[in-house]
């Protein structure tokens, strides 16, 4: 019971519900840990090169090229390189799907009107 008070369940929620019922509550704080530890992960990236660039520029030598900071965020580097589709992209292919099924509704009736 403390352990479900802790997630922000309530008395009387916990001792009307079934065991069963309570474990959706463990399974989103399971979400939630693993979401803070790719948040964490991604924090410590780029503290990383933040700290890397900056002592990089302040020791190189005369002639050198400054490093550059990172043009684009982590995930979209990420998502460029596995080839994951963007917002819009699903958005579109998703558009494309109803009218397709609605396409192919108007031909089903129109073939089996005259039955």
């Amino acid at each position: 019971m403390p352990w479900y008070i802790h997630l922000g369940v309530s008395k009387a929620e916990i001792l009307d519900s079934a065991p069963c019922d309570l474990w959706c509550y463990d399974d989103a704080f399971e979400m939630t840990k693993k979401e803070e530890e790719v948040r964490d992960y991604y924090i410590g990236r780029y503290m990383y090169e933040a700290v890397m660039v900056g002592l990089a520029n302040g020791f190189r030598s005369k002639g050198t090229p400054a490093h550059e900071w990172r043009d684009k965020p982590i995930q979209a580097e990420i998502r460029e390189a596995t080839g994951a589709m963007t917002e819009e992209e699903k958005e579109r292919q998703i558009n494309n799907l109803f009218a397709n099924l609605e396409l192919m509704q108007a031909n089903f009736e129109a073939s089996n009107s005259g039955r």
